[in-house]
């Protein structure tokens, strides 16, 4: 019983040491005035029966204030309408193009082998790896390669919103939001190096 009680204590202290911590060292990204539009930054998409979701997204990168971007979306093989959404807006814009997913190689996962097919074609200085399913402000390319310049950022992870309307997924996406801040110690993932 007295083990059981240590234990609870280590893992109470460490939980809230460690979300105290995150919540003062980690910042938001302060919203900028000035557009630079001098890097090019690849957004990279993996996507796989995405129709009810991808069009929404592909809207949000094409309304950003930064335009010096490419948008690549894989379709990993989609069996509805993800590719011809896609295919509608490649044609229609000259900086989003759809490529097509190759067969998965012995070892890989899905989703690493479609980033790591992306990440091939990419010719961006920045690349941002997005999911499907996401929406992106209108500031956020902007706001996010003047902070890496500014801060000489070598890797930048945003963290995003969760919008939702039922109950069920918003206390897992509470769950979640608070696994990361206590129990994942950003501080030290800096000093790795």
């Amino acid at each position: 019983l007295v083990y059981w009680y240590i234990s609870l204590f280590i893992i109470t202290f460490f939980t809230i040491v460690t979300g105290i911590t995150n919540f003062l060292w980690l910042k938001n990204i302060p919203s900028q005035k000035n557009n630079t539009n001098s890097k090019l930054v690849s957004i990279l998409i993996p996507a796989r029966n995405e129709a009810d979701v991808i069009e929404s997204t592909i809207k949000s990168i094409t309304n950003q204030s930064y335009q010096n971007y490419e948008l690549i979306i894989l379709d990993d093989n989609s069996s509805d309408a993800t590719k011809s959404i896609i295919q509608k807006h490649a044609k229609s814009n000259h900086k989003i193009e759809q490529i097509n997913g190759s067969p998965l190689p012995s070892g890989w996962l899905g989703k690493n082998w479609a980033c790591h097919q992306l990440s091939e074609k990419a010719k961006g200085e920045y690349i941002l790896f997005m999911d499907a399913d996401t929406n992106i402000d209108k500031f956020i390319l902007q706001d996010s390669i003047i902070a890496i310049q500014k801060e000489k950022i070598d890797l930048l992870t945003l963290v995003p919103g969760r919008d939702t309307k039922l109950i069920a997924d918003h206390a897992m996406k509470k769950i979640i939001s608070w696994f990361i801040v206590c129990w994942l110690p950003m501080k030290l993932a800096i000093n790795l190096n």
